[in-house]
């Protein structure tokens, strides 16, 4: 009662109430009559004025004289009623309007009619009656604002404690993941990919990650809001395969990112872009989908269910292919193998002009072997004119000592050779076309650069070498 009783205060000290007449004698005697009433009285002899003002201020009661030169009474009111349709209408008639009257009432366009000259009493005893009105529609207003605010905080309340609930429930299926006595290990080509995890709950989010590291997951990266991600994603320092995302982020949303994202064509590669999410419903799912995410993922969930749907989309093919410049190229590490010293030099000023992270250098396959044990190589830049027994089958030495032996291999050539050298993937063995066996010499070539080569075919084979390693 007390929550009632100080609302309907609160809306009784703003009650106004607005007379429209034009004959100013009128508006000074009701301006007189009311003076000591509990609201405020505002006269305006011109109706449009009025109605412009009923646009700006609200209104609890509102009278009108009908015969007016500008607008007829019944016409003010029924635009009246459209701009402010809680207030009460009242027309002042003469004998000879009242079946308009009457039949504006019944068109529910006014709530009374009263004939002039009116009585002073009854005209406050009316106004008494339609104000305590418009007070009870205000008041329920306020109660149904009050009850569904109300509602629509408990409903936010619950969920955030079934959506805190669900990270912790993902917490405690990670952490039991990562301490199981046989520990899941993510398959190969998942293992290559690079992650990045969005989430606000930075427990959650880190301990996603180490769960990723753990089963074997090459590169796993954290931030904890959307802007952050979206900086990771476009600042060119490092291109991420798999984005897991909450939806719910800080700064930017999920969905914003995701939709930036996928406008941006001149990012290097278009990453698989999961929602890791609590929310649960039906339009957001649709709105991911339209944005063109890759899953839909709800919290708690195991990392063998994420694998499944990595190893799903891996399969249908589904990510863009990637997209690489020349910038791409200034994150490589190469190996240069050239006996020649000045061929060397050529060579070093080609990866200048790129700007590669790093390039090493060996004149001998023996040199080279050490280089690869030592440094983890992107691509190998081998002389067609060295002959180098410690060089061959160098893809099989490399998997004897566990090293990576799937570098693209680049054949430079300064004469040219005695038999074309057939582009090869050196993981895959033998020349296509060629014996079963491979003889035993130089590694196998997947790509040829020919004598007296320039600088832009030394960029685009290199580019076509970084585009294999995807």
């Amino acid at each position: 009662m007390e929550l009632l009783q100080q609302i309907r205060q609160e809306l009784a000290k703003n009650l106004k109430v607005m007379v429209v007449d034009d004959e100013s004698q009128i508006l000074s005697a009701l301006r007189r009559e009311f003076h000591s009433q509990p609201f405020e009285l505002k006269t305006y002899s011109d109706p449009e004025e009025a109605l412009v003002v009923l646009g700006k201020e609200e209104f609890a009661v509102i009278i009108s004289d009908n015969l007016m030169p500008k607008m007829l009474g019944l016409e003010f009111l029924a635009r009246a009623k459209a701009i402010n349709g809680l207030a009460r209408r009242i027309l002042l008639t003469g004998k000879t309007e009242q079946q308009e009257a009457i039949k504006a009432f019944n068109q529910g366009v006014i709530h009374r009619f009263l004939d002039k000259p009116w009585n002073h009493e009854e005209l406050l005893a009316i106004l008494a009656e339609d104000l305590e009105s418009f007070l009870l529609l205000k008041l329920e207003d306020r109660l149904d604002q009050i009850k569904n605010n109300t509602l629509k905080k408990r409903n936010e309340d619950l969920e955030k404690t079934r959506r805190d609930l669900a990270d912790t429930q993902t917490e405690l299926v990670l952490e039991k993941t990562q301490h199981a006595e046989k520990p899941l290990s993510l398959p190969a080509n998942l293992q290559n990919f690079t992650y990045l995890i969005i989430d606000k709950n930075k427990t959650v989010a880190e301990s996603l990650a180490a769960t990723l590291k753990r089963a074997g997951a090459s590169l796993v990266e954290v931030v904890d809001n959307g802007m952050a991600g979206l900086t990771k994603l476009t600042d060119g320092q490092q291109t991420f395969d798999v984005v897991l995302s909450e939806w719910d982020l800080e700064k930017i949303s999920g969905l914003t990112l995701l939709r930036t994202i996928r406008e941006r064509q001149d990012l290097v590669v278009q990453p698989y872009f999961l929602f890791v999410t609590s929310l649960i419903n039906r339009e957001s799912v649709e709105y991911a989908h339209n944005a063109k995410a890759d899953g839909y993922l709800l919290k708690p969930f195991s990392l063998e269910r994420l694998v499944q749907q990595l190893e799903e989309l891996n399969r249908s093919g589904s990510r863009p292919a990637r997209r690489y410049s020349v910038n791409s190229l200034k994150k490589l590490t190469v190996l240069v193998v050239n006996k020649d010293a000045t061929k060397r030099l050529f060579l070093q000023k080609c990866l200048g002009e790129v700007e590669v992270k790093k390039y090493l250098l060996a004149d001998s396959g023996t040199k080279a072997l050490k280089l690869l044990v030592r440094e983890n190589v992107d691509v190998i830049l081998y002389d067609s004119g060295l002959k180098d027994p410690e060089w061959a089958n160098l893809t099989q030495k490399l998997q004897n000592i566990g090293c990576r032996s799937d570098q693209p291999i680049v054949v430079t050539a300064y004469s040219e050779p005695e038999a074309p050298v057939r582009p090869v993937n050196p993981a895959a063995g033998a020349v296509p076309g060629g014996p079963e066996e491979a003889p035993v010499g130089p590694p196998k070539p997947g790509f040829f650069l020919p004598p007296s080569f320039s600088q832009e075919d030394f960029n685009r084979v290199l580019l076509a070498a970084l585009e294999s390693m995807s």
